[in-house]
Formats: C-alpha cells, structure tokens, sequence
C-alpha cells in the first residue's frame, strides 16, 4: 500500500488529528487534557508518521509510531498465517485502536470488502449480511462474544465467519466451552499495539 492510500485510510476514520507530518489517531471522547497529551509528541518522521494510542498496563495514554511499512508487515504476516489472500471484515472495533485501524488496512491491502458496524447496533439485533463466496472475519473482545452467543439468530450469524479472533482480555473457560459447543471457529488472539495487532493466535 502506498503512503498516500494509508494516509486517505486514515483520514476516513474521522479521528485522526494532524500534527505536522505526524497523524495521531484519537478517541473522539477525549477531553481536552488526553488531546493535550500528543502536543509536542510529533517527533521526526523516520519513529513512523503514523501514532496509535495504547494504555498498555501503565493505565497512561501512550503512543506506538508506524507507517506503511509496518503496517503492510503485519498484514502479509496475518494473512500468511491464516493462509487468507483476501480480508472481508466486519468491525465492530473503535477506529481509533489499533484492531479497529488493522480491519481496515487488511480489507485495503488486500482488495478485501470492509464493512464498519456499530457494537450496539449489533448487539440490539441489526447484524450485515455477509456476501456468500467470501471467507469474513470479525475481531470481538470476550464480553462481546458473550452476549452474542446468547441470541440464537447472532448465533447463526457468527457461524458465518471463517475466523472469530477474539482477544484484548482473557477468555474464561466456560465462555470458551460455550464457543466450542457453538461450533464457533474461535482464534484466541494476542496483541499489542506496538506490533500493529496480533503476536499471538490460536
């Protein structure tokens, strides 16, 4: 993907502030003293012109700098091990995080269909339809699959998708029992920001 392709990407989340060569992804519900934190924290361009937040285990906003390079590594390496040459996501995930940002760079990259939902819309009964043909994937943390697999049509709806990731919070064992009843195909993920998503998936 070429950097005027990643940076219109970015620009269509509706969150991301410009700051210099720096585009710094943002929670739109910050306040005035999160927003205060990227001032100064541009940087030079050779860190990554790209800033996502991550909280890590500190509790403190901090930011993991990218570009299209590392970015694309990430991609080729998702798909290499989940042997997908096109992404179809639906994502419920915030644009402004890094699983929500990587849904869309996958589809982008990879000449994929990119469909962003809204959770509670989801979770109040309104699911997309998933174009037959295509292998889709959907990224949920455990709460989420929780609730789902409690209506039988969201049920149904999940049994659609070639790869479920779960993950940004540990999985408890009867939640996954339950996905394994289900027949789910679950892939329990681990991430960190600072290596654009997944490091770890079942």
């Amino acid at each position: 993907m070429e950097r005027a392709e990643l940076v219109s990407l970015v620009r269509a989340t509706g969150c991301a502030e410009e700051r210099g060569d720096v585009f710094f992804l943002c929670d739109p519900a910050w306040r005035e003293r999160e927003m205060g934190r990227i001032a100064g924290k541009a940087g030079p361009e050779r860190d990554g012109w790209l800033a996502v937040p991550t909280g890590g285990t500190s509790g403190g906003v901090r930011f993991a700098r990218h570009d299209e390079r590392t970015l694309a590594a990430a991609v080729w390496g998702f798909c290499e091990h989940f042997r997908l040459e096109q992404v179809n996501a639906v994502d419920v995930l915030p644009a402004y995080h890094v699983s929500g940002l990587m849904a869309r760079v996958r589809c982008a990259m990879t000449g994929g269909e990119y469909v962003a939902w809204n959770w509670k819309r989801l979770e109040a009964g309104g699911r997309p339809e998933l174009r037959g043909g295509a292998l889709w994937v959907i990224s949920l943390v455990p709460t989420q699959l929780q609730r789902l697999l409690a209506v039988p049509e969201a049920l149904t709806w999940l049994r659609g998708f070639a790869v479920i990731f779960v993950g940004g919070g540990p999985v408890w064992p009867e939640l996954a029992e339950a996905a394994a009843r289900a027949e789910l195909r679950i892939s329990l993920s681990y991430g960190m920001t600072e290596t654009a998503a997944m490091v770890t998936a079942s």
